[in-house]
């Protein structure tokens, strides 16, 4: 019997040579972390909010998952990517990611909408007020001024409850969110 050869090629064992000998993997995996560390910071999830201002935690969680979700989709470009139509549990995590950020690129109207209803009660708190905070001399800008808070109290429960049910049904299909 023939004994069968192996062919080598050159270029890779040179290459596998460089690539796991003692030296030289080290200056390679110190070259990528001084680069990761400086340029490519991926311990870090930008959110979009103003570097400079205070945010409450919780305001940070959702802005940086809807963030990570949106780079998964966007710069990952996992429609693309993906067959999504493999098994019916990859299917319904589609619709799922799909569906939370269609909110997501429309929470900005909401916000504002929040921040409109704000301006309304605050004008009708200054009617209502006069030259100064301790003088009240309308009653009917009185329930005027408790309807507009209801309305924007009830808006910002609603908008709350949404972005806690949205955080929930993130948190569920995380373990789809890779390419």
């Amino acid at each position: 019997m023939m004994k069968k050869i192996k062919k080598i090629n050159i270029k890779y064992e040179i290459r596998d040579f460089f690539r796991y000998t003692w030296p030289f993997y080290q200056i390679r995996d110190t070259y990528y972390n001084i680069r990761n560390g400086l340029f490519r910071r991926y311990d870090l999830i930008r959110t979009g909010l103003p570097k400079t201002s205070w945010c409450d935690k919780d305001y940070l969680m959702l802005y940086g998952m809807m963030s990570l979700l949106v780079d998964y989709v966007e710069k990952e470009e996992c429609f693309e990517n993906l067959d999504w139509d493999c098994t019916p549990d990859h299917k319904n995590a589609a619709n799922e990611i799909k569906e939370i950020y269609d909110w997501w690129k429309n929470y900005k109207i909401r916000e504002e909408q929040i921040s409109s209803q704000l301006d309304t009660w605050h004008d009708e708190f200054s009617k209502r007020s006069g030259d100064g905070i301790g003088k009240f001399n309308n009653s009917k800008a009185s329930d005027k001024e408790d309807i507009e808070s209801e309305k924007l109290h009830k808006m910002e429960a609603d908008l709350f409850k949404e972005e806690d049910e949205m955080l929930i049904r993130l948190i569920k299909i995380r373990h789809y969110l890779w390419t």
